[in-house]
Formats: structure tokens, sequence, C-alpha cells
């Protein structure tokens, strides 16, 4: 069997990456508002890789921000903070303002998709590398310049796609499953008596 020789590039060589925008220098009332964008949060961000729309905040500015802040189809962002999730951006979740707790990485060669890109930086592998490197002992956060420099395998096209597809099938299972486990507890947490007239639960003394 011949073993394919496997193109290991480092990431700033495929891509473009910053830092996302402090976005509390933009930030006003509503009152005074010009602009309103969509903000990305911690909390909208599932550690299974995708962007729960519903946690998402709502930004107010009187100036615009500037493009290189907002998400584009194509992009993957990476939460500086653990677990250092990754998330590709869709059309869907195109022009959120990506706040100084992300990195952006945008630009992206064609010879790197950036499904595949999520699947390596989720990946045990990086993950357990991101946690040697990271800075802070108790609240630890990548640096810019430690993703700019991680070795990237540039597979060929055919098996990133297929890497990429098995991944997204796994993402949108998950989804699935959050879906059904958040109405079950909605359910559960519904007054009995809406569905079966239930009476005292011990007899009275």
């Amino acid at each position: 069997m011949v073993m394919t020789m496997v193109k290991t590039l480092k990431l700033e060589q495929l891509a473009s990456l910053s830092i996302g925008v402090v976005f509390k220098r933009y930030k006003v009332d509503a009152s005074n508002k010009i602009h309103t964008y969509k903000l990305l949060t911690l909390k909208s961000f599932s550690a299974q890789g995708w962007i729960d729309e519903s946690n998402l905040e709502v930004l107010y500015t009187k100036k615009p921000i500037h493009d290189k802040y907002l998400t584009k189809p194509g992009d993957v962002i990476i939460r500086l903070s653990k677990p250092f999730t990754a998330i590709a951006i869709t059309k869907e979740t195109s022009g959120i303002v990506v706040p100084s707790l992300f990195i952006r990485i945008s630009d992206i060669s064609n010879s790197l998709q950036p499904d595949y890109l999520m699947f390596l930086l989720n990946s045990q592998k990086y993950h357990d590398a991101f946690l040697k490197v990271h800075v802070g002992p108790t609240f630890p956060v990548l640096q810019l310049r430690t993703v700019k420099t991680i070795n990237i395998p540039v597979v060929e096209e055919e098996k990133q796609a297929l890497i990429a597809q098995l991944n997204n099938d796994w993402i949108e299972e998950k989804k699935l499953e959050t879906a059904l486990q958040e109405q079950y507890e909605a359910f559960r947490k519904v007054t009995g008596n809406q569905f079966v007239e239930v009476g005292d639960v011990y007899d009275s003394e």
C-alpha cells in the first residue's frame, strides 16, 4: 500500500486571523441607536458545534461596526476560552458581530474547506494541544499567535468533503437531540393537572 504524503501548513498560511471587537466601545442605549446588530455570546456558542440564535444578544450602536468584525459565510469562529469550540459560519449565521471573546478565521484558502477546519479544531487532538498552550491559571484563554501557528494537514479535497459531511451530519443529529430534550423538559415542568386530574398526593390527617 502506497502512503500519500499530506501537506501540512500553519493556519496563518491558509487564512487571515483576527480578534473580535471590543463592542462596549460602540454600545449605546436603544434610545440613542442608529444601527442594530446581533452579537455573538458565549452562551450562543454551542460546545457541540452550532450557533444557538436564541442566545444571541442585540447590540445598539451609533457608529457602524467595520465589516472585519462581522461574520461571513465561509468564516470559522473559535472561542478563546474553554472548551475552545470552533464553528463554521453559514449564510444563516452571517452578519453577526464577533466580540473579543472569539477569533475570526476568514479569507480561508480554497485548499482548505471551512467545515473540515471546524472538525479539526474541535477534535480531541487540537483540544488537548490548546490546553497545553493556553494562558491564565484561573480562566485559561488562547492567544491569537497560538492559533495562528497551529499545523493544519491539507488532505485532498474529496477527503475534506467527506469528513466535513460526516461531522455536519453528527451536528444535525445533536441539534435534534437537544431540541427533543428541551421539549421533554418543558413538558415535565407543565403541571400534571393539565393532562390528568390529580388529587392530593397524600391523605389528609
